[in-house]
């Protein structure tokens, strides 16, 4: 897309008034400008308006006029009236953005002025943002090639590629509108919305609305149903945008050719079999053929994100089939002494959900794959005597498993154990819905921070930003997230906090308790309209 900037919008505009033939002279004298500025930007608004299937005819001695069919003129007033008011000079920031996703939607080589034109600036200009975006780039094993006279091309797997366009498409959109959008709530992915996206950000809208993403939304759905479990919402977020991705790239025939590592002990995984009819449904709904090397990607993805485990009565067995009841009640009383004595091991309620979230993490033990965890270090600086337990725990469980225990994992166990070590028998006055998009663990992190610093709190559900789409309806008397805008509308008082809950949340909810004790006690309150 051609970034336009105020004054070309305005040359169009005034060709557009012309009804016919115009000479650049009464073009220049309409907007009060030269005809030098006038000719210097004819270029850029010719390759605007051929984005639009509209020619710009200039015939020297006649004068300038438009040559197009009258639903292109449509759609041009259309785009003209949308980007009204808008700011089109981009940043440097703006500009990169725009260029990365170019670049990487491209196949071909792309020549310096097309770029120039696009984003409206210099070859002086392109050449430093192509230094930028080289940096960028450089970051995924991607290699930006220029050469004289060939152009301008991406050198690098299919695989970085692609996991270089889903970044890009989180670091340039708001995630909690991009998840909503995502999974078919009521916020649209719209360029001419100044509330959701800035107008540079647009190609990647354009680009986002003609995806798969319904589809895509609907296999995992149905994943989760077969293997009883559920995606935490980024991992969902993220998995649409790498399913979506990857049907754009096999249409244009950019397939993933690479030998897969680890094959076999994939293939053997108990949620392969059912991925793999799901991505077999998947080809047939798109009429793709999805190879076996696309597959085992997909279901690498999805092995490294974080799930809620459904517990289910076969789950129950599978644990037990893998001591891993024994596993945690052992260690538990290990390290009881360590954690204040909470006798955790003697409590079956905190065994079993222990084990339902210590399962999955055995799976990616044994597949040597592991999470991302952004609260390590912040954990590991409030908590160091749970994240002590925890290595304890995990040597436990590399000596069982004859694997090595990754920090990000160990972190992971703490947390558990947080959230087990806090947990009151308090009959709470208060009903609290706790919103997480950040997987099971985090949340019930949060929820149990919560009902340490309030015991009266009583915490009603624990839920994903996709659980609280399909249900809205929950009784309660107010909401924390971790989210800072809800895709509902809610009378209910909203509290945003961070994860671990700060001084200052813990400030804020403390002073909404202490009104809300004050005021005559009321019957339920349902959360929406």
């Amino acid at each position: 897309m051609v970034s336009l900037d105020s004054r070309s919008i305005r040359i169009i505009n005034a060709i557009l008034n012309a009804n016919g033939v115009v000479s650049t002279s009464d073009v220049a004298e309409t907007l009060g400008i030269s005809t030098k500025m006038v000719r210097y930007r004819l270029d850029k608004v010719a390759a605007c308006l051929a984005e639009h299937e509209i020619r710009l005819h200039k015939e020297f001695g006649v004068g300038l006029w438009l040559e197009g069919d009258g639903q292109a003129f449509n759609n041009l007033g259309v785009y003209l009236q949308e980007i009204h008011g808008y700011e089109l000079i981009l940043n440097p920031t703006q500009r990169l953005q725009i260029l990365l996703f170019t670049l990487l939607q491209e196949d071909f080589p792309i020549i310096a002025k097309k770029l120039e034109i696009r984003l409206a600036i210099s070859r002086s200009t392109l050449f430093s943002d192509l230094d930028r975006a080289a940096l960028w780039l450089a970051n995924y094993q991607i290699d930006l090639i220029r050469k004289p006279g060939f152009g301008i091309q991406l050198g690098g797997g299919e695989v970085q590629k692609r996991q270089a366009l889903v970044n890009l498409i989180i670091d340039h959109i708001q995630p909690d509108n991009l998840m909503y959008a995502l999974f078919g709530g009521s916020q649209n992915i719209s360029p001419s919305n100044p509330t959701f996206i800035s107008i540079a950000s647009s190609p990647i809208v354009i680009f986002l609305n003609s995806l798969q993403t319904s589809l895509s939304y609907q296999m995992l759905t149905r994943i989760e149903d077969k293997v009883k479990i559920q995606f935490s919402d980024h991992s969902t977020m993220l998995l649409i945008l790498h399913l979506c991705i990857m049907i754009v790239r096999i249409a244009q025939d950019n397939n993933i050719d690479d030998s897969v590592e680890n094959i076999d002990m994939l293939s053997k995984h108990e949620y392969f079999s059912p991925v793999l009819e799901e991505i077999k449904w998947l080809g047939h709904e798109i009429n793709l053929p999805i190879s076996l090397e696309e597959t085992i990607q997909i279901f690498s993805l999805l092995l490294n994100m974080e799930t809620y485990q459904i517990s289910s009565d076969e789950v129950t067995n599978n644990l037990g089939n893998m001591h891993i009841f024994d596993t945690i009640t052992q260690s538990l009383l290990e390290v009881d002494a360590l954690i204040g004595n909470p006798h955790l091991s003697e409590n079956n309620q905190v065994v079993h959900e222990l084990a339902l979230i210590f399962e999955p993490f055995i799976d990616r033990l044994h597949l040597n794959t592991n999470l991302q965890n952004p609260l390590l270090e912040e954990f590991i600086a409030q908590k160091p005597d749970l994240y002590n337990a925890a290595e304890i725990i995990g040597n436990k469980l590399a000596k069982r498993t004859g694997k090595d225990i990754p920090r990000e994992e160990i972190g992971y166990i703490g947390m558990c154990l947080y959230t087990a070590v806090k947990k009151v028998g308090s009959y709470p006055k208060t009903r609290i819905l706790v919103i997480c998009p950040m997987g099971a663990i985090t949340s019930h992190l949060l929820a149990e921070r919560l009902q340490s610093e309030f015991p009266d709190l009583e915490i009603v559900d624990i839920m994903s930003v996709r659980k609280f789409l399909a249900n809205p309806n929950i009784e309660a008397d107010a909401i924390i997230s971790t989210e800072a805008h809800l895709p509902v509308q809610t009378y209910l008082p909203v509290f945003h906090v961070h994860p671990l809950l700060t001084a200052e949340d813990v400030r804020q909810i403390k002073i909404w308790l202490l009104e809300k004790e004050s005021q005559p006690k009321e019957g339920g309150v349902q959360l929406t309209k």
